[in-house]
């Protein structure tokens, strides 16, 4: 569908438990499912930086437990997707924390709750905000692969929910 971000991005930049934290996960506006699609981006852009890692196979592992085999592996691929598109409009750093970190996970660094303020937008079909939030964190670059992105990521979400009770089980 798109171009594949393989090589290596500026934006790859880990900065856990530092100032860049400003809130608890928790005290956000950001409802369970945005918050997971937060933990599986963390998980992805962590592969992405330390590809030793291999957190991407995580990612998906956790995905197919918080939403099913089938539906898992789907949102997983399309979170993977939001976070490439991403890193490859943006020309800076993106800070993010270490999802395996006990003492940060819990918080959300501004670039992170700019990523699911897109997310949460989009959701609650808020588009103008939605493009606002991504022209900033796309810092003034083509958000239109990174939207096109997050709306599959979603058309998916609504998909599944309309297949089942909750998607969240």
């Amino acid at each position: 569908m798109y171009p594949r971000s393989l090589k290596p991005s500026p934006s790859d930049r880990l900065s856990p438990c530092d100032d860049t934290v400003t809130k608890r996960d928790g005290d956000t506006k950001f409802d369970p499912l945005e918050r997971h699609t937060m933990t599986l981006a963390r998980l992805f852009f962590l592969s992405f930086h330390r590809p030793e890692t291999q957190s991407w196979t995580q990612a998906f592992q956790l995905s197919d437990s918080l939403f099913g085999k089938y539906a898992g592996a789907v949102l997983a691929k399309a979170v993977m997707d939001m976070v490439d598109f991403l890193r490859a409009a943006r020309t800076s750093g993106f800070a993010y924390c270490d999802p395996f970190c006990s003492k940060c996970s819990p918080f959300l660094t501004n670039e992170e709750r700019d990523f699911l303020g897109v997310l949460h937008y989009v959701r609650r079909g808020k588009e103008r905000d939605a493009g606002t939030q991504a022209m900033l964190l796309c810092e003034g670059a083509d958000t239109g692969p990174f939207m096109a992105s997050v709306r599959v990521f979603v058309r998916h979400t609504e998909h599944f929910n309309q297949s089942r009770e909750n998607l969240l089980h």
